[in-house]
């Protein structure tokens, strides 16, 4: 019986070795996997989306060119509504100062689209529905990619823009 008892140790201490090193070898890839995590996270926090990558960049390129402010509302809604509203000057009140202003929304990337608001609405979206209340009911369509016929897009007092664009 002693065999016996002696053979179940050494089998089992056998085991108990082979146990330790694959729990070494988890442990050593659960470290390894809490590294790329940190590691992925960092690089899709580098990643531009919608106001980073477009909003902001569109803004600061039509005020560049004409020499104006501007300020971003949004994103607003499931839609993720985003405005640029343009003044000449360096603090302004959207409801009170003269602006320009367009409002816009993510759309297809990979195929080039952005989409804006119209100006027009529909009453799709019954009052107070979610529709209705996540601007489901504003017109949107496909932004222009040449920045010239964005411009002609702006909403607002368009003498901030000039004269070339005014007498269009």
């Amino acid at each position: 019986m002693k065999d016996i008892i002696n053979n179940l140790n050494t089998h089992n201490n056998v085991i108990q070795e082979q146990l330790d090193k694959e729990e070494k070898l988890i442990a050593k890839y659960e470290k390894l996997i809490v590294y790329h995590q940190k590691k992925a996270k960092k690089l899709d926090n580098q990643k531009l989306y919608f106001v980073n990558g477009i909003v902001i960049p569109l803004a600061e390129k039509i005020a560049k060119r004409f020499n104006l402010h501007y300020d971003i509302y949004g994103p607003f809604g499931l839609s993720a509504q985003t405005s640029i509203y343009w003044s000449d000057k360096p603090v302004f009140n959207i409801c009170k100062d003269n602006t320009i202003k367009i409002t816009l929304y993510p759309g297809d990337y990979e195929k080039g689209q952005i989409y804006y608001w119209t100006g027009e609405e529909t009453n799709q979206y019954p009052k107070g529905s979610i529709g209705e209340l996540n601007y489901y009911n504003k017109v949107k369509d496909s932004l222009p990619l040449d920045i010239e016929e964005i411009i002609k897009l702006l909403r607002g007092d368009r003498t901030l823009l000039g004269e070339e664009i005014c007498n269009e």
